[in-house]
């Protein structure tokens, strides 16, 4: 990695630490709290914050006990107690305060409690992210960070990976892990679409003035970079490693790559590529990511910047540039299996 995702690494390490410390100190001591993991993703989660300066993006998973004497789907419709919840998100809130984060956004609107029963149980369905219940999984093997519960966060995310290896116990020397990478994929089209259409919701509500039309563009742009840079690295380093996997893989393993932050898959994915083509890409894939990542750190530079509409056409054909990168690469390591190459590319 650069000196830009290095020194990123550090200042998130150090506002993790921060955190663990602060909510070790603050939060309830209530017996079910030993079920409740709490985990950060966002820039925290990629190891790629700015601190002071990004965000907290927090999530909460509770898996409840189950009772040996009945049936486990029962643990499914269990909830913490409204009094407990009260009391665990005040001390997060009071901790984010503290440490001067911002509020959170929307006035705490993502701020639940999900049971990781549940969430599996609904994997799939027509409902099943009506209470944020999808993005909390994916967020979670995607790019999460424990922040409270670290032996039972391990524990939850290889429970929430053993949802897509229902068939892995008949077919252990040969599994495909297809039903995670086309969860991923659908992830990855929720965010192009939310994308969408948060700009046709932006575009509605924009005055008609000149001014009003060019602050739309800038801050429009300005989402569509973050979607083309970060939020496909993160969906696609992890399908990269994936495709790259041999047969066989178990939950385990997937356990250990959903570990790792998406600027060290594209290595570890290039490494399964036996052309060494791949390789090849990865020093310019990094070099790329490192580069969006200090355009858009002071964003009312890059906003101003996007104001401009030959700035905004440069951007735009940087970040499919980008993009070209990436798609190589994955044709590249998923080469050696035509189903998974028919799946991704």
């Amino acid at each position: 990695m650069g000196s830009v995702l290095d020194d990123r690494r550090k200042q998130s390490d150090q506002g993790l630490r921060d955190l663990r410390s602060a909510l070790s100190d603050s939060l309830p001591d209530f017996d079910e709290m030993k079920n409740v993991v709490v985990y950060i993703t966002g820039s925290f989660g990629r190891l790629e914050a700015r601190y002071p300066g990004s965000d907290l993006d927090i999530f909460f998973m509770y898996k409840p006990e189950v009772d040996p004497a009945k049936p486990e789907k029962a643990a499914r419709f269990a909830e913490l107690s409204r009094l407990q919840w009260f009391e665990l998100i005040a001390a997060v809130i009071n901790v984010g305060r503290t440490l001067q984060f911002a509020p959170f956004s929307r006035d705490g609107e993502f701020l639940k409690v999900h049971n990781v029963y549940r969430i599996g149980n609904e994997l799939g369905s027509r409902t099943e992210d009506a209470d944020n219940g999808f993005t909390a999984r994916l967020l979670l093997l995607l790019e999460g960070r424990y922040l409270v519960n670290q032996v039972l966060y391990d524990d939850v995310l290889l429970e929430v990976i053993g949802f897509y290896f229902r068939d892995h116990p008949a077919n252990r020397e040969h599994f495909r892990p297809h039903a995670l990478i086309n969860d991923i994929l659908r992830y990855w089209r929720t965010l192009c679409l939310q994308y969408e259409h948060q700009r046709r919701s932006n575009f509605e509500e924009a005055g008609d003035t000149e001014a009003d039309i060019t602050t739309f563009k800038a801050e429009s742009s300005l989402a569509n970079l973050k979607l083309r840079y970060s939020r496909l690295a993160l969906c696609f380093s992890m399908i990269a490693m994936l495709v790259g996997e041999p047969e066989g893989i178990s939950p385990e393993r997937v356990q250990e790559l959903c570990q790792t932050i998406p600027s060290e898959r594209w290595g570890r994915a290039a490494a399964r590529d036996a052309s060494g083509n791949a390789k090849k890409l990865v020093p310019q894939i990094l070099a790329d990511y490192e580069q969006f990542l200090t355009i858009v750190e002071d964003k009312t530079e890059i906003l101003t910047r996007l104001r401009d509409p030959q700035e905004r056409a440069s951007l735009r054909e940087r970040a499919g540039s980008f993009g070209d990168l990436v798609f190589d690469l994955l044709k590249l390591v998923a080469a050696s299996d035509e189903q998974f190459r028919r799946l991704v590319v």
